[in-house]
């Protein structure tokens, strides 16, 4: 998948759900490094 399609797609998820880093990261299977990138 493009990088920018999967950026976009964590982004929308963070606003939607008002998730915080680590919910988000465990929901899309990668690391809270990759996140605060």
């Amino acid at each position: 998948m493009k990088q920018y399609i999967e950026e976009r797609a964590i982004a929308n998820y963070i606003i939607a759900s008002n998730a915080a880093v680590r919910q988000t990261a465990g929901k899309f299977g990668i690391s809270i490094t990759y996140l605060q990138k």
